[in-house]
């Protein structure tokens, strides 16, 4: 059964940027298998274009897409709904990816913060506002995702993107609080004492 090590796997795949591999949430029904989207990816970077951001949780993100592709695990899991938004203005950085699993649930996964300057400044602002802009984008996103299937949910993400997580099942709809079966938050940040409350 789906367990905490699928849960770090498909968070980490999500730092992978897969911008025109992937179809985005506008397609709902349209997914792309993790083989073909990992060898899509792999046609237009090589690994030495990659090794410069070989640094930080994001170094290995590639390198985990395609060795899940080629297991007998996660080679039957499919990929939709991908969303990659920075916005300087408003200082969001969000980005998510849903993942159909082998055994029909999905798991949504929230990426952490990049390495823009607009990432940084949402992680200072999530220290002393309610609710950020990417925060109330995690929880849109999942409604959205629920709204449309009536498969079990796992909920997750990494360091940020484990914030945004939480965040989005405990703002959530009832609806799709019904159908989240757990939420993983992988070394993610807390929450102000109002939220926490």
């Amino acid at each position: 059964p789906f367990n905490e090590v699928d849960n770090l796997v498909l968070s980490e795949i999500a730092y992978t940027k897969l911008d025109g591999i992937v179809p985005g949430p506008e397609h709902l029904l349209k997914r792309i298998n993790i083989k073909d989207a990992s060898d899509l990816f792999f046609a237009t970077h090589s690994m030495s274009e990659l090794a410069p951001d070989n640094n930080g949780a994001t170094a290995n993100a590639p390198n985990v897409l395609k060795e899940a592709a080629a297991s007998r695990r996660f080679g039957k899991t499919k990929i939709f709904s991908y969303v990659n938004h920075i916005d300087v203005d408003s200082k969001v950085q969000f980005s998510a990816m849903s993942f159909i699993l082998p055994d029909h649930s999905i798991y949504v996964a929230y990426r952490g913060t990049d390495h823009t300057i607009v990432g940084w400044q949402e992680d200072f602002n999530m220290s002393y506002l309610d609710a950020t802009p990417g925060q109330k984008q995690a929880a849109d996103y999942l409604n959205r995702i629920a709204k449309f299937t009536l498969r079990p949910i796992h909920v997750g993400g990494h360091s940020k993107g484990g914030n945004f997580a939480v965040y989005a099942a405990a703002f959530s709809s009832n609806r799709s609080m019904k159908k989240i079966r757990d939420v993983w938050s992988n070394d993610g940040p807390g929450f102000n004492h109002s939220i926490a409350d």
